[in-house]
């Protein structure tokens, strides 16, 4: 799907519903409309049940809205496929839209390729929006380079956002 389209493709039109599609018919039916969100939760729910191809066309129709969530689930994808510079652009892209969760995976994928100091930023940019995640590979990091003062301060910012969530529910 992606792949054959490719990203630029993806980011300007390329996927609207064709009819026969499925997601022309599913779209009135659902009352999806316009909502990005309730796109991407449909492209949610699609993914988890298996199904990539149905899953990642909802996301590219959210993702061509301006949604975040979309953006990163795009990435997710590209990545679980094995296409590390898809999944990166998908990343940014979404990370310039405000998605927390890509600025972390921004950082694993630089981690994977053993570029440890830019891992770092990201992780670090993460952590200071409060991302637990963020801050949970940002510790890690720290201590695996011997800054175990630093990965402890992180630990304990994410045990109390992780404690503060716990008892705002």
């Amino acid at each position: 799907a992606l792949a054959h389209r490719g990203l630029r493709g993806a980011l300007v039109g390329a996927a609207k519903p064709a009819p026969g599609d499925g997601r022309a018919a599913a779209v009135p039916r659902l009352g999806v409309g316009g909502h990005a969100e309730a796109i991407v939760r449909l492209g949610l729910l699609l993914h988890r049940r298996g199904d990539l191809e149905e899953a990642e066309n909802w996301y590219l129709d959210a993702a061509e809205r301006g949604d975040p969530a979309a953006m990163t689930n795009l990435g997710v994808l590209a990545r679980n496929r094995g296409d590390e510079g898809e999944a990166a652009a998908w990343y940014r892209k979404a990370a310039e839209h405000g998605s927390v969760p890509a600025l972390t995976n921004l950082g694993h994928l630089a981690e994977h390729r053993d570029d440890l100091a830019e891992a770092e930023r990201w992780f670090r940019r993460a952590a200071e929006t409060g991302d637990v995640q963020g801050m949970l590979s940002l510790a890690r990091m720290l201590r695996s380079r011997g800054s175990g003062q630093e990965a402890e301060q992180w630990l304990a910012r994410a045990e109390h956002v992780q404690d503060d969530r716990e008892h705002h529910v």
